[in-house]
């Protein structure tokens, strides 16, 4: 599951370390229906325990800690936190009511960047806080990608550009942003039919002689990137994205939205693995220690897997006149429960809203800068058109 998920994961990390400006969205999972951002480290963080755990210690919320990959997963998960806040270090802890219980905070308690993180205290005999935790160097490490940083006030603008060519290197993959190198470059005569030769094979493996469609979008996937021009048209490109939103109450257990692009497996044992699994997103919950009115949010990015539909000329561009069309015939989702491998009942789960949207973002002129986004624009609502599809 971890491997198939790998290209999705990489979209996620690159849209919140490069377009996530606010500390309170990228940190936290709660549903804002007044930011544009949906995503966040900690839903991202969901993922891997649902994704590790498969029924094991990490999938559920009071026992993941006696799982060892605990411990490198949070690690990696500060890691990352530390990366975002040298590129955003004027954006930080804000007062804000915890909507979360934990051992010694109850739902509502307000909470800010001077509050006692109980119970762990520091070699004063205090609590740490927030603010007293800041900086990694404190407790006497800090990150190769971060070095030389302070968090609380970032770097100079070399150290800066170098980390974002650092992200970019790392995470963004799956982005039309990294295919800028070959917009202007000429290809031979044999390349350029070797990359022919591979869409043609994508094309052919997609449309299997069962008569599903089933395109090969992991990370196996052979199929050549698009030539820039395909996707980027005067500086901008289109990113596309699933937002998922749930109320706690509608889960009783862990369990995961899973979209594909393209038919199903028959069996629920086979999602997790399908070559055409899009991305999933984990709904990290449990009874009685989740807050059941909370509700959460979590993204599945689509460009990376649109990018191998233009480049195999399964749709002829990424603008919605094209896409969308497209999407409402092809993108499906399912709900998985314990372990991602029981399908669950979507109708049971009147909180869960699934919803396509789409911006334009404007094509970074150098290696140094972040891609900029443009406002989401609604698209449809795939629950809606699920409903209305049966």
């Amino acid at each position: 599951m971890i491997q198939e998920s790998v290209p999705n994961l990489q979209e996620r990390l690159f849209t919140v370390l490069t377009t996530y400006n606010n500390f309170t969205a990228f940190s936290n999972k709660k549903w804002d229906p007044k930011s544009q951002d949906a995503d966040s480290i900690e839903s991202i963080h969901d993922r891997i325990h649902l994704a590790v755990g498969r029924r094991g210690h990490m999938e559920y919320i009071v026992l993941s800690s006696f799982d060892p990959v605990f411990f490198l997963h949070h690690t990696n998960v500060d890691r990352l936190t530390a990366i975002w806040q040298a590129l955003h270090p004027d954006s930080y802890v804000t007062r804000w009511e915890a909507v979360e219980p934990s051992f010694t905070i109850n739902v509502g308690d307000v909470q800010d960047a001077n509050s006692p993180l109980t119970p762990f205290y520091n070699s004063q005999g205090r609590f740490w806080t927030s603010n007293s935790s800041r900086e990694t160097t404190v407790f006497g490490y800090e990150y190769a990608d971060t070095a030389g940083f302070r968090l609380s006030s970032g770097g100079d603008g070399e150290a800066v550009g170098r980390l974002r060519e650092t992200v970019r290197r790392k995470y963004g993959g799956q982005s039309p942003s990294e295919l800028r190198g070959n917009q202007n470059r000429k290809r031979s005569p044999a390349n350029m039919a070797m990359a022919e030769a591979g869409r043609r094979r994508f094309r052919e493996g997609a449309n299997k002689k069962s008569g599903k469609f089933v395109p090969e979008i992991s990370y196996k996937s052979s199929v050549p990137c698009p030539e820039a021009s395909a996707v980027i048209k005067d500086g901008y490109y289109r990113e596309w994205v699933v937002n998922v939103k749930v109320r706690n109450s509608d889960i009783h257990g862990p369990s995961s939205v899973l979209v594909f692009l393209g038919d199903l497996p028959d069996s629920p044992k086979d999602w997790s693995d399908a070559p055409n699994l899009v991305g999933a997103c984990a709904l990290f919950s449990m009874d009685g220690v989740s807050n059941p009115n909370n509700e959460v949010a979590g993204t599945i990015p689509l460009t990376g897997a649109l990018m191998k539909m233009v480049s195999g000329k399964l749709v002829d561009s990424m603008n919605p006149e094209d896409i969308t069309s497209y999407l409402k015939k092809h993108l499906h989702f399912t709900v998985a429960g314990a372990g991602g491998d029981i399908a669950l009942n979507p109708r049971r789960m009147p909180g869960l809203e699934i919803q396509v949207v789409t911006a334009r973002v404007q094509n970074p002129k150098s290696d140094r800068e972040f891609p900029v986004r443009e406002d989401y624009e609604f698209i449809f609502s795939m629950t809606e058109h699920a409903k209305a599809s049966t």
